[in-house]
């Protein structure tokens, strides 16, 4: 399941790609938004997006990846919540979806990837943290061998 959401998300913010062309080509964010913010806002996702696609495929080897895409995504949901809260206290109508979205997203990955944590964590503590020290050679050498070390 958390492949699948950071396949989804990580598509979707390549795929803003689209709405930055857009802005720059046409110097929208200058002409008619008046709003440098949104081509670096985008740029940011767009960066984000390679990156959860390329973690999707084995999450356990991202889990820092996975957290700061789920906490960004939090943090840019509760910006956009106090901005939207803030402007129609201002008489000012704002839609919810881009508070919705990220929030949705980063509870989704959040969750699931924490999870998936605490379920590693629930092994018992003799399969927990199983190694073998391979610091010198002829340790290593002797595990190839089959025979103890002092031989």
């Amino acid at each position: 399941m958390l492949q699948v959401a950071l396949g989804l998300v990580g598509l979707v913010y390549v795929a803003m790609i689209y709405p930055l062309y857009t802005d720059l080509a046409h110097s929208k964010w200058l002409l008619e938004m008046k709003d440098a913010c949104e081509p670096m806002f985008l740029s940011w996702f767009i960066a984000l997006g390679p990156f959860l696609l390329l973690a999707a495929r084995k999450p356990s080897l991202h889990r820092s990846l996975i957290t700061f895409a789920a906490c960004q995504s939090l943090a840019h949901a509760s910006v956009m919540t106090i901005q939207t809260v803030e402007a129609w206290k201002h008489g000012v109508h704002r839609d919810f979806t881009d508070v919705v979205c990220p929030a949705s997203s980063g509870e989704f990955c959040w969750h699931s990837h924490w999870k998936n944590e605490n379920r590693a964590h629930s092994l018992p503590n003799n399969c927990r943290n199983i190694s073998i020290p391979l610091k010198t050679a002829a340790f290593r050498r002797s595990l190839m061998d089959g025979r103890p070390l002092g031989d």
